[in-house]
């Protein structure tokens, strides 16, 4: 019983990863990359349970027959959608031509076609026969000189075995040489490794050693944990920087900061849903941006305008202004703003507002140099000194007071 439930550990360990990933999919926009990893979990549900009834199952050998049939399909196409997968991840979405990336499933196609085939032509109760005789002798039995057995050996073996080498040599040469661009290299190259393991042990193997089969299907959890945890935490990482990027261009406050440690801030879930929200609008800018069009003599009288809004009317002071407020008083769009400061004036909105405030706290530094560094941050527009100085230090690749000290 305890043998029986490990084996299926891989598999269930899979499907309740492919569960979590489907429920973070609904809350968010549809990334392709996490699709693919999506497939790829729910293709080794479909494997591990595969593998599992192979070894668990010593009696009924026209139930393996079936499973042998999906085997040639799903365990072909596991490497080349692994390798999909990192390659998409480790290097960028746009790395793997669709048409090339079709090609990598060739190999599963015909020797599943082909495979299925020799077992239909030879008749299921026919051919469980036949494997049944064969794990009992090990050897070709007698009896069954017919070549659909011979082919049955040649397809579903021996030329399924030497893909399947090759596909894990190709895999495992991409991963080393990528190793030092991302952990997950790591763990999917331990992962292709055990399972490898697996199959060249053998079933025969595997269930006289049920200890060994244990081990193996703790191991395959242990390292696809590792790739869904890590995977995960990246993700998280990368959606925290997003929503830092996006809150410091458009507010230009320190709230973005705090979120590089978001298990301390309370406000992050609000500001993470609050994104989600505008991801759609985003995108709608992105192609608005695209299809951008405004005559030279307008793109420089908003020019003019923001630069007058911003620097004359000394806007850069108020702490809480954003690029929607500015819109607004403008009376135009945000995304128009951001494309006339960026061809026109050559800056995003949080780099020019943060550069005359730090050019206006110079001032105050240089003119009043007893006042306190939290005053000339208040006055300066920032939210924080903490804000101050890093920005200070971003732009004059020193502290304010170094700064001080070498301009006084």
């Amino acid at each position: 019983m305890n043998l029986n439930l490990l084996s299926l550990l891989p598999c269930t360990v899979c499907f309740v990863f492919a569960v979590l990933t489907t429920a973070g999919m609904m809350k968010k926009q549809i990334d392709y990359t996490t699709l693919t990893f999506l497939i790829l979990l729910l293709l080794a549900s479909v494997y591990f349970y595969i593998d599992a009834n192979m070894v668990i199952n010593t009696t009924n050998y026209r139930t393996l027959v079936i499973l042998d049939i999906i085997d040639n399909f799903v365990c072909l196409s596991l490497l080349p959608l692994s390798f999909i997968f990192v390659t998409r991840y480790v290097i960028g979405a746009d790395s793997v031509n669709v048409w090339r990336a079709a090609l990598f499933f060739v190999p599963a196609l015909v020797v599943g076609s082909v495979g299925t085939f020799i077992y239909l032509y030879g008749g299921i109760d026919e051919m469980a026969q036949f494997l049944q005789a064969y794990d009992a002798t090990g050897t070709m039995p007698a009896g069954y000189e017919h070549s659909i057995f011979h082919a049955q050996q040649v397809v579903c073996n021996f030329i399924f075995t030497l893909l399947l080498l090759i596909q894990m040599i190709m895999f495992l040469t991409f991963c080393f040489f990528n190793i030092k661009r991302s952990r997950i290299c790591v763990y999917f190259v331990s992962f292709v490794l055990i399972c490898g393991l697996r199959v060249v042990l053998g079933r025969t193997f595997l269930i006289n050693h049920p200890n060994i089969s244990c081990i193996l299907s703790i191991a395959i959890c242990a390292c696809a944990a590792a790739i869904f945890a890590y995977k995960s935490y990246r993700d998280e990482k990368r959606m925290v920087a997003r929503i830092k990027q996006y809150y410091e261009e458009v507010y230009v406050s320190d709230n973005a900061s705090a979120l590089e440690t978001p298990q301390n801030n309370s406000n992050v879930l609000d500001i993470q849903r609050h994104v989600e929200l505008t991801m759609e609008q985003v995108s709608q800018e992105d192609k608005a941006e695209q299809s951008f069009e405004m005559d030279q003599a307008s793109q420089l009288r908003l020019a003019a305008e923001i630069r007058h809004y911003i620097v004359e009317d000394q806007h850069f002071l108020d702490p809480q202004i954003n690029i929607e407020k500015m819109a607004e008083d403008l009376k135009t769009n945000h995304t128009y703003i951001s494309i006339v400061m960026r061809y026109m004036l050559g800056s995003n909105f949080r780099t020019f507002i943060n550069k005359y405030r730090i050019d206006f706290a110079k001032k105050l530094m240089t003119s009043q140099p007893d006042l306190l560094l939290e005053d000339v941050a208040d006055q300066s527009g920032f939210t924080s000194s903490a804000q101050f100085v890093k920005k200070f230090k971003e732009v004059e690749g020193v502290p304010p007071r170094r700064w001080q000290h070498g301009a006084v």
